[in-house]
């Protein structure tokens, strides 16, 4: 199993799209190469900050993090990461709107938004009580179903 986001990008970069490809043009092949990357829902936009708080001249803590904005017929929820834990998000929502920030039922939305953040982090939290708790970790069991992928044919079609 994978541990990391490090990991998981060496292992990428050890199998060029090439041998992919290859691998994948070999007819009848029961174990051919399947393409995966749909998602119902994706971020209106995304954003990189830092923020940090001094004391006097002295910085006392610095916060790197990526921001995933979604929204959907109005409603809206985000999603954050910190770079120093890249591999776990935080997410927030659903809300009424992005201005209003009132808590709204949504479920179709709110599953739509961690499915999308399912197949980029290991773990995902959510604020509960003040405090943040783990909903859901990364498993060989999550990985995307079959009827979500496509064959790759050729290194053309691999997006």
């Amino acid at each position: 199993m994978l541990k990391s986001i490090a990991q998981m990008t060496a292992l990428l970069i050890a199998t060029p799209l090439t041998s992919l490809a290859q691998e994948a043009e070999s007819p009848g092949q029961e174990d051919a190469l399947l393409w995966c990357s749909q998602d119902a829902v994706t971020p209106q936009f995304i954003s990189h900050d830092v923020d940090a708080i001094y004391r006097g001249e002295q910085v006392e803590q610095i916060y790197n993090f990526i921001d995933y904005h979604f929204e959907q017929s109005g409603q809206y929820m985000r999603a954050r990461t910190y770079i120093h834990e890249i591999e776990a998000v935080a997410v927030y929502g659903p809300y009424a709107s992005a201005e209003s920030l009132e808590p709204v039922e949504n479920d179709a939305f709110k599953n739509a938004v961690l499915s999308y953040l399912k197949r980029r982090f290991f773990k995902i939290e959510e604020l509960a009580d003040e405090d943040f708790q783990v909903i859901w970790e990364w498993s060989e069991a999550e990985a995307p179903s079959l009827e979500q992928c496509e064959p790759i044919v050729s290194v053309e079609n691999v997006p």
